[in-house]
């Protein structure tokens, strides 16, 4: 079993502990396959790990936010 030790957000580069679970579960983790065709290389695997508050600052204007009922 491995365990978690620290995340480390690609954007600005904070480190979080695991222990500071709030901001740890928050963390967005993105891992593709690019296709045929693709900017970043046929067949190549793109990743990234975001925190919530770079993610907001990059992209929040884009997000679609559903409030669960």
């Amino acid at each position: 079993m491995i365990e978690l030790k620290h995340t480390t957000c690609d954007v600005c580069r904070t480190r979080y502990s695991a222990n500071y679970y709030v901001e740890t579960q928050e963390f967005i983790h993105i891992k593709a396959m690019c296709g045929y065709g693709s900017v970043f290389g046929d067949g190549n695997t793109i990743q990234l790990d975001i925190c919530q508050h770079c993610l907001e600052k990059k992209l929040g204007k884009y997000i679609r936010i559903i409030k669960e009922s």
